[in-house]
């Protein structure tokens, strides 16, 4: 939960122990960054309401685990980033 400030998720180095993680964030009047390593799956379940929700898309690798994110941005947001310029937690398909 963010009211009137701001939090961050690095879920880059993180071992997840099932196929499916959810997270569930409410932003008000705040934002959240979630950093996931190259090749997670991100589902975004989350309403934006005079907000926004950002999942980059196309990143994703066949197999790898799910990240959910569910609840809402309200003024606020949730942004979704990958690592820039490494190789820092990428996800591997084989």
């Amino acid at each position: 939960t963010c009211v009137f400030g701001g939090g961050e998720v690095d879920l880059t180095e993180a071992v997840l122990t099932s196929q499916e993680t959810v997270i569930t964030a409410v932003c008000l009047f705040g934002g959240l960054e979630i950093m996931v390593p190259e090749g997670m799956i991100v589902r975004s379940e989350a309403v934006g309401i005079f907000g926004g929700v950002n999942v980059p898309s196309g990143r994703a690798v066949a197999g790898a685990p799910t990240l959910v994110i569910k609840g809402a941005a309200i003024f606020g947001g949730i942004d979704v980033k990958y690592p820039k310029g490494s190789k820092r937690g990428r996800i591997s398909s084989g």
